[in-house]
């Protein structure tokens, strides 16, 4: 099963599942707005890989006049979203896997991608990121959050512990679980922190800054 159609199956209640499954998700979520300066303004948001809208709707409260435009592989979640925003503002979608989207140069003030470019292999990873410094206007900044470490680590075993006690604690059952794991298998490729950093740096952003950490759960300010 490709990626896309597990998440066009994870859609129903995905808010409620993702929160009991993945540790600090509405930190991430719900505060991404505030990892951003305080007098900085935005005109033009991506969205890379955005689910059923949850970042873009905490974006919203900051910037509601921004165009927004939001593309991932789930048909479900696109669907969702178009639902959601409804005749809220200026809204576009894009049905794609984001390492095969257009990204015209100066194209955006805000990128940000949440829990989704962990999908890209390390090597895809990296031509991936090097990408998007050309993608934003000058000023402009990409917000990344997403599990920041490499399955050889020596403290993966101890980040799993982790993992399973946080979802357990929120009501995770056996079987979901086992789902979570069977997934972050199959489908998830987390490189560590020091690595992307040096990734994101060496593509050409002049700012790489944690702007929230919890364990290895982060989010990246990286600005142009």
């Amino acid at each position: 099963m490709q990626i896309n159609q597990v998440f066009d199956e994870l859609y129903d209640d995905y808010t409620a599942k993702i929160v009991r499954w993945v540790p600090h998700y509405r930190q991430m979520v719900q505060e991404v707005a505030s990892y951003l300066p305080g007098d900085w303004r935005a005109e033009r948001i991506l969205d890379l890989g955005c689910g059923n809208g949850n970042v873009t709707q905490a974006l919203r409260q900051r910037f509601p006049e921004a165009q927004y435009h939001l593309v991932d592989a789930s048909a479900e979640m696109l669907q969702g979203c178009r639902q959601r925003f409804a005749g809220q503002g200026a809204f576009s979608y894009e049905q794609c896997f984001f390492q095969d989207l257009d990204l015209p140069a100066a194209s955006y003030d805000l990128i940000v991608a949440c829990l989704s470019i962990h999908h890209l292999p390390g090597e895809e990873k990296r031509l991936f990121l090097q990408r998007l410094p050309r993608a934003l206007r000058s000023g402009g900044y990409f917000l990344y959050s997403d599990l920041m470490i490499d399955k050889t680590a020596t403290d993966h075993p101890a980040h799993l512990g982790y993992w399973k006690n946080y979802a357990e604690a929120r009501g995770t059952t056996a079987e979901e679980w086992q789902f979570v794991m069977d997934h972050y298998d199959e489908y998830d490729y987390p490189a560590s922190l020091k690595r992307q950093g040096e990734w994101l740096e060496g593509a050409g952003f002049r700012e790489v800054v944690p702007a929230y950490q919890e364990r290895w759960w982060t989010t990246l300010r990286c600005g142009v």
